[in-house]
């Protein structure tokens, strides 16, 4: 059972990337920084929508280094795009 919510998740996690790629790029918006993003919220969603209510499985439990690198990319970009906003406002 496991493996049927791991091949969700990852096929999951691969159409959203695409999807992604392909209306960003349609909407003019396509970066490195904003891809990352939505892709990043999209695997976070996906996470909480393929887990089960009371019980993390394993393979689950294994993508913590991941979430964490994620969220530390997160934040750097989130800091990197606020200086550059205050250092238009000065």
């Amino acid at each position: 059972m496991s493996v049927t919510h791991r091949r969700q998740f990852v096929y999951g996690q691969c159409g959203l990337m695409l999807v992604a790629a392909a209306l960003l790029s349609i909407l003019g918006v396509l970066t490195v920084e904003t891809f990352f993003i939505v892709s990043f919220v999209g695997f976070l969603m996906l996470l909480e929508l393929t887990s089960p209510a009371y019980v993390r499985p394993q393979w689950q439990s294994r993508l913590r280094w991941i979430l964490l690198l994620g969220l530390l990319m997160f934040c750097y970009l989130v800091v990197a795009r606020a200086e550059d906003l205050l250092s238009l406002a000065s």
